[in-house]
């Protein structure tokens, strides 16, 4: 039997036909991998343990559900859009073609979503002639939810728990995309002022802890739809979703009002700078950042003189 290509054999010096069988029978049963299998006619032969755990049931044991274009169970990888019956891994391995990493989900009865990634392609006998189809799913549940988790921290400040830059600038992007005539959004550049005397009197330690209350206070300020974020330093972006003008001013009183009061916690005199620029249906998110970011500066200033 040949796997893959024609001209690719897989060998072995010592044993025959009936020793490779046992042996390929074997890996089948007890790889930790789902392996499925079609023959010259395109119907499931090959089911292993591991796929009927995952799948919940065999599907070898229902004539309509047992041939390589069955996607019952198979799920792309946001777990709701099934595949295409042409588009399942099995079927396109069936088809002539080598399948490698297809990213997709199994959903169970009574499991968790669980998530694969797909390899397969035709197998052949000695004559070059296709007897048939496999495809091997591996379990990527832990590696995506690990790197799902490693990217939400690398959109995340480490020290407040706030979105940080990055997250900001691509939320005012999307916000100047959504941008509405009749109540326009608003982007705030708010920065702390007076911190520096925070770590002078205190150290690190405490400035850390206030600045974690402060992100915490501003937080409490917006509502679930709006987005505060730490950009740096004492530095913080907040985005404010279809608001007038006077529901802007108010949030800002209470945005300057709750720094106060988390530095009165501390017998600090510390406040909050802020500037902002309204989003309108022409904007773009650099002239948006950048106009908030010239605003609050401005205020500082004014203040600072």
């Amino acid at each position: 039997m040949h796997i893959g290509r024609p001209d690719s054999p897989l060998v072995c010096a010592l044993w025959g036909e009936r020793e490779m069988a046992s042996f390929d029978q074997a890996v089948i049963e007890n790889t930790q991998n789902a392996v499925l299998a079609c023959d010259e006619n395109g119907n499931l032969v090959v089911f292993n343990p591991t796929a009927r755990a995952w799948y919940g049931f065999d599907l070898r044991t229902n004539p309509e559900l047992a041939s390589a274009d069955s996607g019952c169970g198979l799920f792309m990888p946001d777990g709701l859009t099934r595949f295409s019956p042409p588009d399942l891994p099995l079927a396109r391995a069936f088809r002539g073609e080598t399948i490698r990493d297809v990213a997709a989900s199994i959903r169970a009865e009574g499991q968790a979503a669980r998530h694969v990634s797909c390899g397969g392609g035709p197998f052949f006998d000695e004559d070059g002639r296709q007897l048939g189809a496999f495809a091997v799913l591996v379990d990527t549940t832990e590696v995506r939810k690990l790197t799902l988790e490693l990217e939400e921290l690398a959109r995340h400040d480490a020290l407040t728990g706030l979105p940080n830059r990055r997250a900001f600038e691509s939320e005012v992007e999307r916000v100047t995309l959504v941008a509405e005539r009749a109540m326009p959004s608003t982007v705030l550049f708010a920065d702390v002022d007076r911190f520096k005397t925070c770590n002078d009197r205190f150290g690190h330690v405490v400035g850390d802890q206030v600045l974690r209350q402060i992100a915490k206070s501003m937080e409490g300020v917006v509502r679930d739809v709006d987005t505060v974020a730490r950009i740096g330093g004492d530095e913080f972006g907040i985005v404010l979703w279809n608001l007038t003008e006077d529901a802007v001013e108010t949030i800002i009183t209470r945005l300057s009002e709750a720094v106060i009061e988390v530095g009165r916690e501390h017998d600090l005199d510390i406040g909050l700078s802020i500037g902002r620029a309204v989003v309108r249906t022409d904007s773009d998110p650099s002239s948006v950042l950048a106009e908030a970011d010239d605003r609050m500066y401005e205020m500082k200033r004014r203040r600072e003189s």
